[in-house]
C-alpha cells in the first residue's frame, strides 16, 4: 500500500523562515547581520526552498518521520479495528480450546471412573453392567 501526502510550500517556507529567525536573525542586531553580507530573511527562505540538496534531506528525514510515526500508530489502532480474518480465526482457535478442554476433562472423568471402580473393587465391591 502506498500514500501519498501532500505538504504545502507554505508550511516548508515557514518552518525554514522560523529556523533562520530562532539561529541567525533574532540573535544579532540588523548592523552586524548587514556586516556579515547575509541576505534577508525572505531571501534566504527562497535560497534555503530552491536548494535541491535541502530539499532531498528534508524529503528524507519527512519519510523516515512519517513512516515510525504511522508505524506505531498501526499498531496501537490495530485492536480498534474490525478485522473480520482474525476475529474468525479467534473463534477457531476458542472452538479447538474448548473441545479440547472437553475431551480432557471426559479423559479425567473416565479415568476417575476406573480409579474408584479399582478402590471398590479392593474394598471388596464387585462392580457389573447393567
Amino acid at each position: 500500500m502506498q500514500i501519498t501526502i501532500t505538504i504545502k510550500d507554505k508550511l516548508i517556507k515557514s518552518a525554514i523562515t522560523n529556523a533562520l529567525d530562532n539561529e541567525v536573525y533574532e540573535l544579532f542586531d540588523s548592523a552586524t547581520i548587514k556586516a556579515a553580507k547575509i541576505p534577508g530573511i525572505s531571501t534566504a527562505t527562497k535560497d534555503i526552498f530552491e536548494d535541491p540538496k535541502f530539499q532531498a534531506q528534508l524529503e528524507k528525514e519527512l519519510k523516515e518521520t512519517a513512516e515510525q510515526a504511522v508505524a506505531e500508530y498501526i499498531y496501537d489502532v490495530m485492536c480498534d479495528i474490525n478485522i473480520p480474518q482474525i476475529g474468525d480465526m479467534y473463534k477457531a482457535v476458542r472452538d479447538a480450546e474448548e473441545k479440547k478442554e472437553s475431551a480432557d476433562a471426559e479423559k479425567q472423568e473416565l479415568e476417575e471412573v476406573k480409579r474408584m471402580i479399582k478402590l471398590l473393587g479392593k474394598a471388596g465391591y464387585k462392580i457389573e453392567k447393567a
